[in-house]
């Protein structure tokens, strides 16, 4: 009968053997540049962001932070931030 180590260690092999032989595809062109959202200055972060961005060419804007508690608090400061009143909500659904 074989230890309970040995089928552990035998599976582990066999995992980084079938795994290790996996890669990506080679591609012959690069992907197309894609945009999650095609109006962005339509919104209240990117109206801020596009003031600042001209200050910065060339950068990507992005700011990686070091725990899941910084990117909570970052996520909840901006839902907090206080939004224009005058601004109204369509309830229709995006097109794409």
């Amino acid at each position: 009968m074989t230890s309970r180590r040995a089928r552990t260690g035998a599976g582990a092999w066999l995992a980084t053997l079938v795994l290790g032989a996996c890669s990506y595809p080679q591609l012959s062109e690069a992907p197309p540049t894609s945009h999650a959202f095609d109006r962005p200055l339509e919104t209240e972060l990117g109206r801020l962001v596009g003031e600042h961005a001209p200050e910065h060419p060339g950068e990507t804007g992005l700011y990686v932070v070091d725990s899941g508690l910084d990117a909570f608090a970052a996520r909840i400061a901006l839902a907090d931030r206080p939004r224009p009143r005058s601004t109204s909500r369509s309830t229709s659904s995006a097109t794409t």
